[in-house]
């Protein structure tokens, strides 16, 4: 598995006047994009019996997404900006990481079942100082397929992210997410899909998917930004 990603984030923020004003003085958006972290890794099977299936994944992230990405705000003094954004909108990690999963499947007729573990390790610190913090996850899914070409499918996910380690100094001043104690929490998310196979043209046997997720329990090291909502589009094919 590689897996090449080129990521865009944005954000809006409001300034207040002075440093403790509640008057609006303005706003700012700021925008990153470029290549993420590139992921490499394999899958080996560790049980397969009829149906049912123990998979081990191993994918190693490779830092190539940049942490030194820069925006323009608005000052609460007034004055405009140029500052290394926060660490939410940087577009990679800045270190090698370890992303082991551990994943059971079973099924029985039309209806399919399963779990997986996951973590994210931080293999050491970037060239700025700090590393994002591990992340363990536990989810189940089900999915049920009513006919050869679609099917439907949920899951549920418990995920736990970590602080930062450590300090990038020049994300500095009065913005959400540029504080390293502010990042991580737990999270529940509950998240249905329906996932569409062609069966005819030149895209016979490629895989479309739709998701959408809701957290339906946040715990937050903050204040921080939280999840609202949570939408997905995915197109596969498998060799």
């Amino acid at each position: 598995m590689a897996m090449l990603p080129y990521v865009e984030k944005s954000i809006t923020s409001t300034t207040y006047a002075g440093a403790a004003g509640t008057a609006v003085l303005g706003n700012s958006k700021m925008r990153s994009e470029g290549l993420g972290d590139i992921r490499v890794g394999g899958t080996y099977g560790l049980m397969h019996k009829e149906r049912s299936q123990l998979l081990l994944n191993m994918t190693m992230s490779l830092p190539t997404g940049s942490i030194t990405e820069t925006g323009t705000m608005l000052s609460p003094m007034g004055p405009i900006m140029t500052r290394r954004m926060a660490y939410p909108m940087q577009l990679g990690s800045g270190t090698y990481d370890l992303m082991p999963a551990l994943s059971y499947r079973n099924g029985a007729g039309r209806l399919n079942w399963g779990a997986q573990l996951r973590g994210i390790i931080r293999l050491g610190s970037n060239d700025e100082g700090y590393s994002l913090g591990d992340e363990t996850a536990v989810s189940a899914w089900a999915s049920y397929k009513p006919a050869l070409f679609y099917s439907y499918w949920g899951r549920i996910e418990a995920a736990r992210l970590g602080r930062i380690d450590g300090r990038d100094p020049l994300i500095i001043g009065p913005m959400q997410g540029g504080n390293p104690a502010f990042q991580g929490g737990d999270a529940v998310t509950l998240t249905a899909g329906v996932d569409f196979t062609l069966q005819d043209g030149p895209l016979k046997g490629h895989m479309m998917d739709v998701d959408a997720g809701l957290p339906i329990y946040q715990d937050l090291n903050g204040p921080r930004f939280g999840t609202d909502w949570v939408s997905g589009v995915a197109w596969r094919k498998m060799f």
